[in-house]
């Protein structure tokens, strides 16, 4: 691990002009990997621009960063390396791909343990709780200080990937880093405020109608929902705002596995989140319809209708919690 630290060290040292990017739907994790590797870039004196397919989510609005969101036709400010953040395959950066297909010189840096291995140089720690941690060692590889603004977007980044320091990918070195990004004095207490204490209306509507779709099956130990266009236009929610319920069927009593589908931004091709806790493994689940993630959180995109896929979903998740 430490020789691909000092080769992309020199990379990054060598390199003129980046293109930073994450996967579709971010998350905490992917954009506060985006800023926080937009800012070591431009500290090492590196043009930059960060393009994703969607825009940043307004619960992360707070940072008051924007980057700039891909459409056919749009001018980009030319590249010569590509950094992809927290995603396993280059499908989940989504249209993004496009831009950057006749590129090959990618620096893929990710935790998950279903990467694909797909830059030519590849930072990949399966035992990090976030990419962001893996990005906090780059900084310290790199001699680039840690600001309190740096320190935000790297706390907020592990704090969500982590389930606010709950989940199983939680180690030692972890909370290290977090005690060292506190020590810059960046304001916690706010930071936790914005993340979990601001909750727009139209997603709390959102929950209770979703929460009224719960189905449960295998005696309890299998829950789901389904979103779908009509609740995001009665509640006036956005899309973003379903993100996080899975977590909440997945810590119902006796739930061992839980996923949302949602056939919102297409009707035949269904998304689908899962989650799991104690043994479960909704990666090994995720990736028998070409997806992935971790052992205890991941998602696919499976065609076909509603009812088609949560059968599927069913049927395999049934095949490890009816083994006990």
């Amino acid at each position: 691990m430490r020789k691909i630290f000092k080769d992309i060290k020199k990379i990054l040292q060598a390199g003129d002009t980046f293109l930073i990017t994450t996967h579709i739907n971010p998350d905490g994790d992917g954009i506060g990997s985006a800023f926080a590797m937009d800012y070591l870039l431009k500290m090492l004196g590196k043009k930059t621009v960060i393009v994703c397919q969607d825009s940043v989510p307004h619960d992360f609005a707070f940072f008051g960063k924007e980057w700039i969101q891909y459409k056919e036709g749009i001018e980009i400010p030319s590249f010569h390396y590509v950094v992809v953040l927290d995603a396993p395959s280059l499908q989940r950066i989504g249209t993004v791909g496009k831009l950057i297909a006749n590129t090959s010189n990618i620096i893929n840096i990710d935790h998950h343990i279903s990467n694909q291995s797909f830059g030519k140089w590849n930072i990949v720690d399966p035992h990090a709780s976030s990419c962001s941690e893996i990005l906090y060692t780059l900084f310290q590889e790199m001699n680039v200080s840690i600001t309190q603004e740096v320190a935000s977007f790297l706390y907020v980044a592990i704090s969500t990937d982590t389930g606010s320091f709950r989940y199983q990918n939680i180690t030692p070195m972890t909370h290290t880093i977090v005690a060292e990004l506190i020590r810059t004095g960046v304001d916690v207490s706010a930071l936790n405020e914005q993340l979990y204490s601001q909750v727009p209306v139209g997603k709390v509507k959102l929950f209770a109608l979703l929460m009224n779709k719960v189905q449960l099956t295998c005696d309890g130990t299998i829950a789901w929902s389904v979103l779908t266009n009509e609740e995001l236009a009665a509640t006036g929610a956005q899309l973003s705002d379903a993100d996080g319920f899975v977590n909440v069927l997945r810590d119902i009593e006796k739930v061992k596995i839980a996923f949302m589908v949602s056939n919102v931004q297409n009707p035949s091709v269904i998304k689908a989140s899962l989650r799991s806790k104690g043994k479960y493994d909704v990666n090994t689940l995720a990736g028998s319809f070409n997806g992935g993630g971790h052992a205890k959180a991941a998602g696919c995109t499976i065609k076909g209708t509603v009812d088609e896929v949560v059968k599927k979903i069913i049927h395999k998740a049934k095949e490890q919690v009816v083994q006990e």
